[in-house]
């Protein structure tokens, strides 16, 4: 009787797993590790700091004045503490007063989105503490997710002059190897972009959030992140004090004010992967497949011309 009763147990639990097996596979279809796709889902970090224009405001932006030395000292450190924080897995561009931070999200390892998102909150920790330490009022953050088109090919840019100078230059062996690495080094292009943020339509929704401040119920120098990055609202270890709904120019959201944050509690599973994400945010149902059809390797929806 006893071994019958285990049998039982084993074989409910096979059913059950079966179950959720499948389920899985309706929602989140495999993909090749690595393939490369036209469209992926993303995550963006939009974080402006605080108060910097009325501090150059109020010296009519002169930087001879006290006011301005201030503020671009202010500025330098946000740049320093930016700085140390990026790394080979979060790559931060600074753009004044703001930075942008993205992340194309993994449809097989939630352990991505949990990553950047912990690298992000250490960015925003580290810098309002030094920040408002300094009586400064400190800076927001908003991630956001959505999707982000590839380019399909590399824009054709004209070689620098430069460059064709340093390269006729090493070939007749007036210049040694070493030389030529180093003026390379400093050439600064004619015209440069980030492929990252072009077409991405998470940066486009942090960055409405952002602006939309204090008016549309983002105030002040908090983080706030897209609820689609979760599985649930309440987490243990990250918990929000408050949901704040979002709608502009027909992208929408819902997003948590946060109000604790402990990467030690806070478990990997309650993130979402990016096909997860991909079902929260787009109004097709069959979104995570037609995610995984469109690589560089098959026919592709969007073409370039000439």
């Amino acid at each position: 009787m006893n071994d019958n009763f285990i049998l039982l147990q084993v074989i409910c639990h096979f059913l059950a797993l079966m179950k959720k097996i499948k389920e899985k596979r309706r929602t989140a279809p495999n993909t090749v590790k690595g393939s490369r796709r036209l469209y992926e889902v993303n995550a963006a970090v939009w974080f402006d700091m605080l108060g910097y224009g009325s501090m150059l405001e109020k010296s009519n932006f002169d930087p001879t004045k006290q006011e301005s030395i201030s503020a671009l000292q202010r500025l330098r450190d946000f740049h320093a503490i930016a700085a140390r924080h990026s790394s080979k897995h979060f790559h931060i561009t600074a753009i004044n007063d703001g930075i942008i931070a993205v992340k194309d999200l993994s449809p097989r390892a939630k352990s991505v989105t949990a990553a950047f998102i912990a690298r992000a909150l250490s960015f925003y920790t580290d810098f309002n503490k030094h920040d408002i330490s300094n009586g400064y009022p400190g800076g927001r953050m908003v991630i956001a997710t959505g999707f982000r088109v590839r380019e399909i090919r590399d824009i054709a840019i004209p070689e620098h002059e430069q460059i064709k100078s340093i390269k006729k230059r090493l070939k007749d062996r007036q210049i040694t190897v070493d030389q030529a690495i180093n003026e390379a080094y400093k050439v600064r292009p004619h015209f440069g972009l980030l492929p990252e943020i072009q077409a991405n339509f998470a940066f486009t929704k942090a960055y409405l959030v952002d602006n939309a401040g204090s008016k549309g119920g983002f105030g002040g120098a908090k983080c706030y992140l897209d609820l689609a990055l979760f599985q649930k609202d309440e987490l243990e270890g990250l918990t929000f004090s408050r949901i704040v709904e979002f709608e502009q120019m027909g992208i929408k959201g819902r997003f948590g004010e946060l109000s604790f944050y402990d990467k030690e509690i806070v478990k990997e599973q309650d993130f979402s992967d990016a096909f997860e994400i991909a079902h929260r945010i787009s109004e097709q149902e069959d979104v995570a497949n037609l995610l995984k059809a469109n690589t560089f390797k098959n026919n592709l929806r969007l073409k370039t011309k000439n």
